[in-house]
Order: structure tokens, then sequence, then C-alpha cells
């Protein structure tokens, strides 16, 4: 808060408009207050609003609506155009103020649309005297509770510099934030979040660094979609599921580091984000389509697989250079064809090298496959780079085309030594195929 509001605070004129806006019986008010006359080079000479919220209890829910000019609003009563077309609110604030002006014992909950589309308010300004800490009471922010609204923190009454706690807070509802001003957000305040709704924070255009609490254990769908200048993502350590397009056109992202709980990442979940350099999943993981489709500056990969890895999770990753693939799981069709730029791919583990997994990959130099059941159709066709091929074990065959064009690959490169079954066969393959 800055030093006029908080000056500001102390020289409340009047009540504007107020009433109700607990939930049932629930005690909770609502309060306009004016504060003081000011100028700006904006606005001109004009007052300043405070929205005040007393009482106890969990806040009702609203609806979307419209305004008389068609843009979007709300059914909250703090949203009639007599209030929000003439006057400037610089803060929504609940609590004691320290000053006798208003109080809040418990209020429990934020409501479904609440404080949606409300543009102005820079501030949520909290406190809490129910509690020795000061902590906040809230326990769960509904779906769209601030969408497509102005807000950029939660404060502390005492100082613009003190973040609220929220140690009761566990759901935050899908779309809560939606195309908020948050620039950072420290989500460790709630170290009790369970529940992090779908695209509660997506489309938020200033958001750069947010951190989550370790009692998280999912990402939802599109949580942080379109974020593009979102840079730093501190994850949860015990996060187990990242959803469809959680991180889609985070475009400013260069690194993440997955837990290694994580056992499953959605569709398309880091799709586009084209700062993305390097990603290392240490934890047996299940992939879903597109994952890191359109990632064009990724560069290196490093992949613990626990299912087979879809066509299309490195779709147009046009700088990728090199490719470690772990565990039981076979590569789909067509991994890495089209990966100009891919020199080196190392696959351990029992694996399935499915047809054009790495076709036209020209700059491919070196392949080492520690166990797979088959090399299929045209899987390295194309690779003109190629030298070095280790295999330690072949199961079943090699298909036709599969090295067409490998005009680099030598003999003296071909290992095949160890492998027990198939191993005439890698001879008399590489003899009939004339790879020199």
């Amino acid at each position: 808060m800055d030093e006029d509001l908080e000056s500001g605070l102390l020289r409340w004129k009047s009540t504007i408009e107020s009433g109700s806006c607990g939930r049932d019986n629930d005690d909770l008010e609502w309060a306009y207050k004016k504060i003081e006359k000011v100028s700006s080079a904006y606005y001109g000479e004009h007052y300043r609003y405070l929205m005040m919220i007393t009482g106890d209890g969990y806040m009702q829910d609203y609806e979307p609506s419209e305004d008389k000019y068609g843009l979007p609003s709300t059914t909250a009563p703090w949203q009639a155009e007599s209030i929000r077309n003439d006057r400037i609110l610089d803060a929504i604030f609940w609590g004691d103020t320290g000053d006798g002006l208003g109080s809040s014992n418990r209020m429990d909950s934020i409501g479904k649309y609440a404080f949606a589309h409300m543009w102005g308010p820079h501030n949520i300004v909290m406190t809490d005297n129910n509690d020795d800490e000061g902590d906040a009471s809230i326990e769960f922010i509904d779906d769209y509770a601030f969408y497509d609204s102005s807000f950029d923190c939660f404060m502390s009454a005492e100082s613009s510099y003190d973040v609220i706690n929220l140690p009761y807070l566990s759901r935050i509802g899908n779309y809560a934030f939606y195309d908020c001003g948050f620039s950072t957000m420290d989500w460790t305040i709630a170290p009790n979040l369970t529940d992090l709704g779908k695209y509660a924070f997506a489309g938020c255009e200033n958001l750069c660094r947010i951190t989550l609490p370790d009692s998280l254990t999912e990402i939802k769908e599109g949580t942080f979609k379109d974020d593009r200048v979102l840079v730093t993502v501190n994850l949860p350590s015990k996060l187990q599921k990242i959803g469809s397009f959680a991180f889609e056109n985070c475009s400013g992202i260069i690194t993440i580091t997955i837990p290694e709980s994580v056992t499953y990442i959605g569709d398309g979940a880091f799709k586009n984000c084209s700062s993305l350099e390097s990603i290392v999943i240490t934890g047996p993981v299940e992939l879903g389509n597109n994952v890191f489709e359109g990632c064009t500056n990724l560069k290196s990969v490093v992949i613990n697989a626990s299912a087979d890895i879809p066509a299309t999770v490195f779709k147009n990753c046009s700088s990728l250079v090199k490719a470690e693939i772990s565990g039981n799981a076979g590569l789909g069709e067509g991994l890495f064809e089209g990966c100009k730029k891919l020199e080196t791919l190392n696959v351990y583990g029992d694996t399935s090298i499915s047809a054009r997994v790495a076709k036209d990959c020209s700059a491919l130099k070196s392949v080492l496959i520690r166990s797979t059941e088959e090399i299929g159709e045209s899987a390295f066709e194309g690779c003109s780079s190629l030298e070095s091929l280790r295999v330690s074990y072949v199961v079943n065959a090699i298909s036709e085309k599969a090295f067409k064009g490998c005009s680099s690959l030598k003999p003296k490169f071909l290992s095949y030594q160890n492998i027990t079954r198939g191993r005439d066969y890698m001879i008399r393959y590489a003899r009939s195929h004339s790879i020199r």
C-alpha cells in the first residue's frame, strides 16, 4: 500500500453505500468508503475510495452480467453502475484497521464472481484480528472470484512490504485470477493449498514469477496458459500431475525443474514454450500428446518414461540437439522426425524404435540403443551424418529402409557384439545394405 493510501485510512469521510454480502445467515457486511480528495495528472481532482468488508462467515456467490453499455460486469452489489462508473477504487480492505474503523473476526471465503471485471483497484489488503499471528482466515477463493481484474497483490494492512499469510486457504477455484494484474505471487503464503483450479492464473500478462506450496500435488488444465512473460516457476516438491496445456504459450520460461514425484504430464503442457532450453524429468513419467510441441529453442531433453512416448511430443522442436530417453517405453512413430539439429540420441531401457523415429535428422551423428524389440521402417532414413550406431540387444528384426541413406555409417562404428539374438541378422543387414 502506498503512503497516500495508508494515511487515507486515518481520514475516512463517509460511507457512500453499504449492504450485506454474507452467505445464508452469515454476518458479512460491505461498505464503500470515501477517503480524501486528491489530484492526479490522469484523473484530475477526484475522491479516493476504499471498499471495506467486515463481519463473520462465508461470502455469497454472484453471477456474471453486463452493464448498460454491454460491458462485462457481475451481480455483486458493489459493481452497481452508480459505484463502478464514477468512482476510483484504490483497494479492497477487510480486517481490522487498528483505528476502530472496522474489524473482521472470520471472513472465510471470497464468492464466485465477487470482484470479477473490476478495474482500478490494485491492492487486496487484509488482516484478521481473530488470529494471534494476524493471519487471514480465508478457506477458499471461489471460481472466477477475481476474473479479468486489475488486482496485482495481496498485502497486509501493516505495510506495503508485508505479505499476508493465508494458512487456512485450501482451494483456489477455476479461473479465479484469470487475466489479473499480478506480477509476482509466492503462494507459500498458503501452505495448506491442495486444490488449484483450471485456468486459475491463465492470461495474467504481467505474471513473471510464481512459487507454489509443497502441499499442492496437481497443476490442473491451463493453470498458467498464456502467461507470456512468466520466467520463473517454482514447482511443489510433491507434485504428481501437470495437466493439459498447463504452461502452454508461456514463452518466457527458459528452464524449469520437474520434481521426481511427477508421474504424468498432459497434452500440450509446455506447448509453444518457445524460450525453453532444456528439460530434465528424472522420475518415471507418462507423457501426453504434443507436450513440447513448438518449443523451438529446446536443445536438450532427459526423460525417464513410464509409458510409450506419443509421436507428437517433440513436434517442431527445431533446435533439439541431444535427447536421452530411459525407462521401458516405446518411441512413437516420427518422434524426432524433422528435428534437423539433433546430433545425439541415447535410448536406455527396453524399448521399441518405431517407424520414422528419427527420419531425416540429417545432423544425427551418434545413436545408442540399449535394448529394442525392433527398429522400424525408415527409422533412421536420411540420417546422412550418422557415424556411430551402438545396439546392445535386438530381439526381432530391423525393418526395410531403417538406415537408408545413412552414407556416413561405417562397419567399424556399427556395434552389435553384445547381441545374443539377432546378431547374425545385424551382420547380414550391414553387409547387404552396403553400410560403409
